[in-house]
């Protein structure tokens, strides 16, 4: 198994505490392939308080396997997406043979209406011991380089990750981890920037229940923060999650899928202030994937 990249680590935890949809706005996202090496996606985001509304398209080729001189590219993926706020974002995503686990990508944003513009470029490289990313931001003010690598000795994981301003020379942020995993258990412990601590724990008790727990501490607000989160399969069609944490709060999802294609999500959120004061938030979701055809000629 490869080693999970740093932003990564504690992803199977995070889905056990962080809630699946978000209340107090309207999400429609759409996701069509046609073709094997062709992908079609659009999608509208409502904040129904703020009345403001957002959108997007995008269309991904697939080339496929390319032999250019002495570099023999496995997969060569371009991506063309438009946003409503007038930008236009052309990505480019290439995976070499000889090399299994290094991605490069780049990625050219131009607003069409100021005619200002941005490239990032980034690579990635995992396998069974090590994971490594670099990112690249320019644009007309700016010059940023993130990095960060995690290593596996045999049972723990330990990462890095730095922001260096390169004009300048100043580090943006400096994160460091350390954590442990085995079997299906993981716990983690983090500082990001000197300013916060934190770690997270994760178990998977069996195929029907995962549990999850996080405890947050900054040191430039006061106070901290501890969370219990938990992922129950009811049935293999009715899956709830829970969770609890000391700001108060309360929140609870339940997901039943319909039939193969169809899927259904109800989401609440609650705060209590004291006893008799609390605010509620509830929300649904609704999402529809078609079956593909056994019989499709590719």
């Amino acid at each position: 198994m490869k080693v999970p990249f740093y932003n990564t680590v504690a992803q199977d935890a995070l889905n056990v505490l962080q809630q699946k949809s978000k209340t107090g706005s309207l999400n429609i996202s759409y996701l069509s392939s046609p073709e094997s090496y062709l992908k079609l996606e659009s999608g509208m985001h409502h904040a129904i308080l703020d009345n403001v509304v957002k959108g997007y398209m995008a269309g991904t080729y697939t080339i496929p396997d390319q032999t250019i001189d002495y570099f023999d590219f496995e997969d060569i993926a371009i991506k063309e997406s438009w946003n409503t706020d007038n930008s236009i974002t052309t990505s480019m995503i290439v995976k070499d043979r000889f090399m299994p686990g290094l991605t490069l990508k780049g990625d050219y944003k131009q607003w069409v209406h100021s005619k200002k513009s941005n490239m990032e470029f980034s690579a990635k490289y995992a396998n069974d011991f090590i994971a490594a990313d670099a990112r690249l931001h320019c644009s007309l003010s700016s010059m940023k380089s993130e990095l960060s690598a995690v290593w596996k000795i045999d049972n723990w994981l330990l990462g890095c990750q730095l922001g260096i301003d390169l004009p300048t020379m100043n580090m943006t942020n400096t994160n460091i981890m350390l954590g442990y995993k085995s079997g299906n258990s993981c716990i983690q412990t983090y500082s990001n920037n000197c300013t916060e601590y934190g770690s997270i724990i994760y178990h998977k008790v069996n195929e029907r229940m995962k549990l999850a727990s996080s405890a947050v501490w900054n040191s430039e607000q006061p106070g901290s923060t501890f969370s219990v989160g938990m992922e129950c399969k009811l049935t293999p069609e009715t899956t709830v999650q829970t969770k609890v944490a000391t700001n108060n709060e309360f929140s609870f999802t339940i997901t039943q899928q319909l039939s193969s294609a169809l899927k259904l999500g109800v989401y609440s959120k609650f705060k209590f202030s004291n006893f008799l004061d609390s605010q509620q938030q509830i929300g649904f979701g609704i999402s529809y994937e078609q079956p593909h055809s056994c019989c499709r000629k590719e």
